[in-house]
C-alpha cells in the first residue's frame, strides 16, 4: 500500500466489532514493531499481548474506576474502547533504569510502526497513554513489575468509519532556512 494512503487510513478508533484478531497478523504487527529505531540499538520494549476477555475487562475496570474517581470522561470512554477491543497489547520498556527522551522515543517509534501495520492488515488501533495512571496496577497484574509500562494499544476491526484527518497546515508549521 502507498504510505501517504496508509497514514490517511490510520485513525484512532474506539469502537470496535466482535471479531477476532488472528494471532498471525498480531505476530506480523509485532515483527514489524520491532524493526522500528531505537537509540544504540537498544531495543527496549517487550509486549503483553492480552485476548482473555476477564484480563481485558479486569484492566478496562480499573481504568474505568479511576476515570470516575477523577470525572475524567476520557478515561471512561477509553475503558470502553478496551472493553470492546478484541486485543490490547501493553508495550513495556524493559530498561527500567534508563527513561531518558532517547529510550521514550524509541518505543514511541515502535508503537507507530505496530500502529501502521495495523492499518496495512485492515485493523484499527488506539494509542493509549491514559492507563499510566494504572500502571503499577496493570504492571502487577501482568506480572511486569520488573518492567514499566509506557502505553497500551487496542486492535481490531472498527465498528466506525475513518473520520478525515483535521490536520494544520505544513506551510503555518514549517520555517526554512537556507
Amino acid at each position: 500500500m502507498n504510505i501517504t494512503k496508509l497514514f490517511n487510513l490510520r485513525f484512532s478508533c474506539q469502537s470496535y466489532k466482535q471479531l477476532e484478531v488472528k494471532d498471525e497478523d498480531i505476530e506480523k504487527i509485532l515483527n514489524d514493531a520491532v524493526l522500528a529505531p531505537s537509540t544504540n540499538n537498544r531495543q527496549p520494549w517487550t509486549f503483553a499481548v492480552i485476548k482473555n476477555i476477564e484480563l481485558k475487562n479486569k484492566i478496562a475496570s480499573m481504568l474505568n474506576d479511576k476515570g470516575n474517581e477523577q470525572s475524567n470522561k476520557a478515561f471512561i470512554k477509553t475503558a470502553n474502547a478496551i472493553k470492546e477491543a478484541p486485543t490490547l497489547i501493553c508495550v513495556f520498556n524493559k530498561i527500567v533504569n534508563d527513561e531518558s527522551i532517547s529510550i521514550i522515543q524509541s518505543i514511541g517509534a515502535c508503537i507507530e510502526n505496530m500502529l501502521l501495520s495495523a492499518t496495512e492488515l485492515g485493523l484499527s488501533s488506539l494509542w493509549i497513554r491514559a492507563t499510566s495512571c494504572i500502571e503499577k496496577e496493570i504492571e502487577q497484574l501482568l506480572d511486569k513489575e520488573d518492567e514499566h509500562l509506557m502505553a497500551c494499544i487496542t486492535l481490531g476491526y472498527a465498528n466506525e468509519l475513518v473520520h478525515e484527518k483535521n490536520r494544520h497546515n505544513v506551510k503555518s508549521l514549517t520555517k526554512w532556512y537556507r
